[in-house]
């Protein structure tokens, strides 16, 4: 122990400048490298017991499975963050039964995003700087780089900020219209094959109908938990490409009612355990709402919307196919109705025909 206190203490400049220097400067550099050292003992254990299903061995320390659920959530606090570089010194010699220690922390941070069954997609990440970084780049399906936003955000970026400051209207994501009206132009709503929040398409079929490949996403109190800390994380001058807030305001866009939720429940985009769906469009509406979000990640998905919905109501012979294929060609029953109201229709004109033929004949 004593060994891996002084390795701790070698680093603990550098540990420090992970820090807001506010809010370390009330600690002596003995206490942070103690902190530091039984903060980095516990975690790796804790993910130890929880991969290996071995919860018995955290309520030996007399913690409720309550208790166990309060701790996940509260290593994903932002406040929380543990440097990685403590786990890299603490166990970088250190030999786990089965997998390595990176294993382990990806399986139990991947296992901490809802998503529906036989969704695949996580990709493999470096190490990142935090665990709640890590959940970050789980979501996203890459590990975001964590430079100065200042330093390198893009120009569109900045400009769409100083604006929204002003009090001006956002235009790129304020033009998307909600699920009701997307839907009134004849486009569908679709799972992507991933997770990834980052899987957003959209195909337009001649202006007539279209289709929005969403990823699929679980909301339940959790949820609601870690998108609210990675946004916190996102908003601090830690990374800049806002990959989180940007899909949570690109469904905002989306949501304006709770309508909108059960029409994405149907489509099996969202599956909601929160329990009613006007508590998810307020998260919504409450919370997206005040985000500023990265205004060229979605921008070709926002203009190929806009594109189609304007060819859609410029003819109305778009507008009738597409009513058509809603009303007739939506589902198998549909079709099987329409073929045989066309059957009945032409065995009763084959039927009036042959009756008039012969009675002409004769």
């Amino acid at each position: 122990m004593d060994f891996l206190y002084h390795e701790i203490e070698k680093e603990i400049e550098d540990l420090a400048n992970c820090y807001d220097f506010r809010v370390i400067s009330e600690y002596s550099k003995k206490q942070l490298t103690t902190m530091f050292l039984l903060d980095g003992c516990f975690l790796p254990y804790f993910i130890c017991c929880f991969h290996n299903s071995e919860e018995g061995g955290l309520n030996g320390w007399n913690f409720t499975n309550h208790q166990i659920a309060c701790i996940k959530q509260d290593l994903f606090l932002l406040e929380n963050q543990l440097p990685f570089q403590v786990l890299r010194l603490l166990f970088r010699d250190a030999d786990f039964p089965g997998e390595s220690m990176e294993d382990m922390i990806e399986d139990f941070v991947t296992s901490n995003i809802p998503m529906p069954r036989g969704i695949v997609g996580i990709l493999k990440i470096d190490v990142p700087c935090h665990l709640l970084h890590f959940l970050q780049g789980a979501f996203l399906g890459r590990l975001e780089t964590m430079t100065p936003r200042q330093e390198t955000a893009p120009t569109e970026l900045m400009r769409e900020r100083k604006s929204f400051r002003k009090g001006q209207e956002r235009p790129i994501w304020h033009s998307c219209k909600n699920v009701q009206q997307l839907m009134a132009a004849g486009i569908r709503f679709k799972p992507s094959r991933t997770n990834r929040l980052t899987d957003i398409s959209f195909t337009s079929y001649f202006g007539i109908t279209g289709c929005l490949m969403l990823p699929p996403i679980t909301m339940n109190t959790s949820t609601l938990i870690i998108f609210l800390n990675l946004i916190a994380f996102e908003s601090s001058n830690a990374t800049n490409q806002l990959g989180v807030i940007s899909y949570l305001c690109f469904l905002d866009s989306l949501i304006d009612h709770w309508d909108d939720v059960k029409e994405l429940q149907a489509a099996r985009v969202l599956h909601n355990f929160v329990g009613d769906q006007r508590e998810v469009a307020q998260f919504f509406n409450h919370v997206c709402g005040k985000l500023v979000p990265n205004p060229i990640t979605y921008k070709e998905v926002q203009q190929q919307i806009q594109v189609h919905v304007e060819r859609y109501y410029s003819s109305k012979v778009r507008m009738w196919l597409s009513q058509c294929r809603y009303t007739y060609f939506s589902s198998p029953w549909s079709i099987i109705a329409l073929t045989g109201a066309i059957l009945g229709l032409l065995l009763t004109a084959i039927q009036a025909y042959t009756s008039l033929f012969f009675r002409s004949t004769n």
